[in-house]
């Protein structure tokens, strides 16, 4: 399996797909992908500080923050978690103005190392324990 990153609120709006995410493979010079709904093992996420700055500055939204992980599997429609997984896991956001990746109970999950992801379109996913 191969290490990606996985952008989350990516669009791909030529391809018709109105939510989705993209993934490039971990390494320079990785071309980019786009699919509706993608699972992730071993996952980290990742943000660049002078991104950041840059878009709190110029107040526009750029890829400074990705997830990263093995990439488990990739549907190009989108598929919402199911009722019985969602149990297992807990949404996550990117918050713009603070730079950090925060769970739906208000947890900074940006530092933290987590088991899989689920991200599907602009929607995304960690397992409860991390």
């Amino acid at each position: 399996m191969n290490k990606v990153k996985v952008h989350p609120h990516k669009t791909m709006v030529n391809a018709g797909i109105e939510a989705c995410v993209s993934i490039t493979p971990d390494k320079k010079h990785g071309r980019a992908y786009y699919m509706g709904t993608v699972s992730l093992a071993d996952v980290s996420f990742r943000v660049h500080e002078s991104g950041v700055k840059r878009s709190q500055k110029e107040k526009v939204r750029n890829v400074h923050a990705w997830a990263v992980g093995t990439l488990i599997s990739e549907q190009t429609e989108q598929y919402p978690l199911d009722q019985k997984l969602d149990r297992l896991f807990i949404q996550v956001t990117y918050h713009y103005d603070s730079g950090r990746f925060i769970a739906k109970d208000g947890t900074d999950v940006t530092d933290g190392s987590y088991r899989a992801a689920y991200f599907c379109g602009r929607d995304f996913y960690i397992t409860k324990e991390w």
